[in-house]
C-alpha cells in the first residue's frame, strides 16, 4: 500500500513539475527581459501574499493588475492559474475569480495548497531559467 501511495505521490507531483516548467517556459517566449525579471519576481512573492492574504484576495489583486494583453507578467500568471485550475472547474470558461469566490471552504483549501505546490516548482524553475533580479516594486 505504502508503495502505491509514494507513486501516486511522486506521478502527482512529477505533474505539476512539467506544468510549471511549461509555465515558465511560456512566460520567457512571450516577455521582454525586464518582464521576464518582474515575473520571477512575482512568482517568488505570491505564495507568501496567499499565506498572509488568502487566495481570494490574491487572485483579486492579480486580476486588477491585468492589462488584458499577452505581454503582462500579471496576465501571464492569471492566465496561467486560470489554466491549471481548470480541472477543479464546474463550468467550462468559467473566470477564475467568479471560480474562486464561488466555492467551498473545503474546496478553496484544497485548490489553495494546490496553487501553493505550483508555485513551488514555478519558483524553482523561474530561477534556473531567468536571469537576473529586479527591484523595481509594483
Amino acid at each position: 500500500m505504502q508503495i502505491q501511495e509514494n507513486n501516486a505521490i511522486q506521478k502527482i507531483e512529477k505533474g505539476r513539475a512539467e506544468k510549471a516548467y511549461q509555465f515558465i517556459q511560456d512566460a520567457t517566449q512571450k516577455l521582454s527581459e525586464k518582464d521576464q525579471k518582474l515575473y520571477k519576481s512575482y512568482i517568488k512573492k505570491i505564495p507568501s501574499m496567499i499565506l498572509n492574504n488568502g487566495l481570494g484576495q490574491t487572485i483579486a489583486f492579480i486580476y486588477s493588475k491585468r492589462k488584458n494583453t499577452e505581454k503582462n507578467p500579471y496576465d501571464i500568471i492569471y492566465e496561467q492559474f486560470n489554466k491549471y485550475l481548470q480541472k477543479y472547474k464546474l463550468k467550462d470558461n468559467q473566470e477564475l475569480t467568479e471560480f474562486i469566490i464561488s466555492i467551498d471552504s473545503k474546496k478553496y483549501r484544497l485548490i489553495q495548497q494546490e496553487l501553493l505546490a505550483l508555485l513551488n516548482w514555478m519558483r524553482r524553475f523561474a530561477e534556473g531559467m531567468i536571469q537576473g533580479e529586479t527591484n523595481e516594486k509594483k
